[in-house]
């Protein structure tokens, strides 16, 4: 029998070329829901009618919804994929574990402060819910490689990591997130030491319903000493990336690419990946390990404690900022620090 899945948050009725489908991410998660030949998309809710008679037409979803609370009530879900904006996640992770679903597909990052991310991780697993958080990057093809090359000495022992944010997404919570956690990934999920930040908050943005900063500088130190940089600005000249700075070389991966340059070479060694599409395969592949962890009766790769330490990196460069200190980890602050900042307050 086929899992039945229920979107919360079908976005705008057409998709766009920017990243992310243009704000549409819960089509790009119906696109690969539909390539997984064990679940059935059985449920969709949005609060904007139109929307949501656009996506049950294009995906062919029976149980339509404007009220998720009325979803989760009259629809036998295994799986709620949960595509709102950050703020909502909170409230609706809550309403799926009451609903006792088997598992919960959540888009990043998973909520606006330390301590509600980690209320729904506890609570997930004390229900026995698999709990998966989209930082699906740990799949695409480029990324693994990269780490491939680290854990093969192609750049010997890693001294830093170095990350750009640049564009409409460029904050700590849109995007990132997944830097954050591919510093994590590439280091080998080690133990965080601390966080020291900088953000700048002068124009009070608003995104998706929450606080975010106009620009941010953010170093993270890990166990063995690595420290992971990570610039955030709306005006950057230059494209997101990441690189990986080692005592016998450099690995890169941006707009063009995975690159490497090792030791006793002068030119940088491109990586190609056969894989077609790989952004919408690395949904297909989290999502299809969230369904074998239901299963398997096993945790999921992208699983919760994987995205709480995401969280806590984000949350403790906030206070950083605030303090004007360093942050040790663990993190003692479980609310969300941006809401004490006085640039938002009219």
């Amino acid at each position: 029998m086929k899992l039945r899945i229920g979107i919360i948050g079908t976005g705008p009725k057409e998709r766009t070329n920017i990243r992310g489908g243009g704000f549409a991410i819960g089509r790009v998660h119906a696109d690969a829901w539909k390539q997984i030949t064990s679940t059935e998309l059985s449920a969709a809710c949005d609060i904007n009618k139109e929307n949501l008679e656009a996506f049950s037409n294009d995906y062919g979803v029976t149980g339509c919804y404007t009220d998720y609370n009325k979803m989760l009530k009259e629809e036998k879900l295994d799986i709620v994929d949960i595509c709102t904006w950050p703020i909502l996640h909170y409230e609706m992770a809550k309403a799926a574990i009451a609903a006792r679903v088997k598992g919960i597909y959540m888009e990043k990052p998973m909520c606006l402060s330390f301590g509600e991310a980690k209320e729904i991780v506890d609570s997930c697993r004390c229900a026995g819910i698999k709990l998966c958080v989209s930082h699906q990057r740990r799949y695409e093809p480029d990324f693994i490689k990269a780490r491939e090359w680290i854990k093969e000495g192609k750049v010997g022992k890693v001294l830093e990591v170095d990350a750009v944010i640049a564009g409409e997404d460029a904050d700590l919570l849109s995007w990132g997130t997944h830097w954050f956690d591919m510093f994590n990934y590439l280091l080998d999920d080690q133990q965080t030491v601390s966080v020291f930040a900088q953000t700048d908050c002068t124009s009070g943005k608003i995104r998706y319903g929450h606080r975010v900063e106009d620009a941010a500088l953010v170093e993270v130190v890990y166990k063995d000493g690595t420290r992971c940089y990570l610039r955030g600005d709306y005006d950057f000249n230059q494209p997101s990336h990441i690189r990986i700075i080692g005592q016998k070389g450099m690995i890169e991966v941006g707009d063009d690419g995975l690159k490497g340059m090792f030791d006793g070479e002068s030119k940088w060694i491109y990586y190609l990946s056969n894989e077609e599409n790989a952004y919408i395969a690395s949904f297909v592949k989290a999502m299809n390990d969230l369904v074998d962890s239901i299963k398997e009766e096993r945790t999921p790769y992208l699983n919760g404690m994987l995205a709480l330490k995401t969280t806590e990196i984000i949350m403790a460069a906030y206070e950083s900022s605030e303090k004007r200190a360093r942050i040790n980890l663990p993190l003692k602050r479980f609310d969300f620090p941006l809401k004490d900042r006085n640039e938002f307050k009219e």
